[in-house]
């Protein structure tokens, strides 16, 4: 029996296993406790026959090193295990991993707990071809504010040969080994007032019909980010640059920029504003950790 054949012959205990890894959830924001997310990822690293731990006892969001032993070569996986909290948009439970149309519906389903599930119990069922060695973090959402210093203390290890992503994509069996060129930009910057940049600071900015709550320093992770007014547009300025347009109270949408076309959701507890969620990212009024 081929190593294909074995999967489809496990394909609906698998698919079960999924869910219930799908319905644990396991938001990083707000200082979330994924402990047992965590764990949950060292049973299916033990149910495909290898061994794993989560290697920093009492943190709230620890990260995993396992192995699935084999023949060389070494494959070094990396995995997150955290997702973003679900949002005001969504019209079933977003951790109650549905099964529609013969597509699971739930928050991780795709970005990417899925994903770091399915590609681990596929060995669950045919011997792995090689020694694979997994580093699964649960603060990718967070902007892995501590995956480098975690790496750099267990170097040794996480050694291997190459290193793969497992991530679901539209076309399967794509494997991305890496990427190389050169991109070159011309810029015209344009729309304002004709005037020397000496003096721009006397230009007045129209009036902001929304969001001059949202003004000022932010962070994604440890990374400063500051949301500013331009032409009397909302823009966020650093990593995250892009443009955002209202759609109604405490929602907004990337008009162009990195996060051209996403959603940004205004996140209140008690009408203050706690955090700011856009794509995968979560936006904080002080650095993690503080």
């Amino acid at each position: 029996m081929s190593a294909h054949e074995a999967i489809d012959r496990d394909f609906d205990a698998h698919l079960e296993r999924i869910r219930e890894f799908l319905r644990i959830p396991s938001v990083s924001a707000g200082d979330g406790d994924l402990r047992s997310t965590a764990d949950a990822v060292c049973r299916l690293i033990e149910a495909a026959g290898g061994n794993a731990a989560a290697r920093e006892p009492g943190e709230r969001r620890p990260t995993v090193i396992g192995v699935i032993d084999g023949p060389g070569p070494t494959v070094l996986r990396y995995g997150m295990y955290d997702v973003q909290p679900p949002g005001a948009q969504w019209t079933v439970d977003p951790f109650g991993a549905e099964l529609r149309d013969g597509n699971v519906v739930a928050r991780g389903a795709a970005n990417s707990k899925g994903a770091l599930a399915a590609s681990i119990l596929a060995f669950a069922s045919a011997p792995s071809p090689c020694r694979q060695v997994f580093v699964c973090e649960g603060e990718e959402e967070l902007g892995s504010p501590r995956l480098a210093a975690f790496c750099d203390a267990h170097r040794d290890e996480l050694a291997g040969d190459f290193a793969l992503d497992f991530d679901l994509q539209e076309d399967p069996g794509s494997v991305f080994a890496g990427v190389k060129g050169l991109y070159e930009l011309e810029l015209t910057a344009g729309g304002g007032p004709d005037v020397h940049s000496s003096r721009v600071a006397e230009v007045p900015e129209p009036a902001l019909d929304q969001g001059s709550e949202l003004l000022g320093h932010w962070y994604w992770g440890n990374s400063p980010v500051t949301m500013v007014v331009s032409g009397g547009i909302l823009q966020l300025t650093g990593a995250l640059t892009s443009r955002f347009s209202p759609l109604g109270p405490d929602l907004y949408q990337g008009r162009d920029g990195y996060l051209a076309g996403e959603k940004l959701h205004v996140i209140r507890k008690n009408n203050t504003i706690t955090h700011l969620t856009v794509a995968t990212f979560v936006l904080t009024r002080t650095p993690y950790g503080n």
